[in-house]
């Protein structure tokens, strides 16, 4: 299947795990399997959830991060999720540690 060339995709519900397209208008559908070839996923091997609650930021780093909204840098639909991060005096603001092989260059201005 060539995505590109693509002209109409069709999901039938009676066919759930399938996918139907067509290159052309006039063509008939033909149909793609949905259903994943490998491993089938097995659920125990789906990490459990490390924290009960959200861990807090600093202050300074939420402040920052709500200019980047006052900005219209990060989109209003996610704002209210931004506004209720948790803050904490104890959080550290850390910067990560430069990758093997990146020079001061590299690294943003902080």
């Amino acid at each position: 299947m060539n995505w590109l060339l693509v002209k109409s995709l069709q999901y039938r519900r009676d066919d759930p795990h399938a996918l139907f397209y067509r290159y052309d208008y006039e063509d008939q559908f033909k149909r793609v399997s949905l259903r994943g070839r490998g491993k089938p996923v097995s659920f125990e091997d789906i990490p459990k959830q490390a924290y009960k609650k959200m861990l807090p930021i600093s202050k300074s780093k939420k402040a920052n991060l709500l200019k980047l909204c006052k900005s219209l840098v990060i989109p209003k639909e996610v704002h209210a999720w931004y506004e209720n991060l948790p803050t904490s005096d104890t959080a550290k603001h850390l910067t990560p540690e430069p990758a093997e092989g990146d020079s001061e260059d590299d690294m943003p201005a902080v």
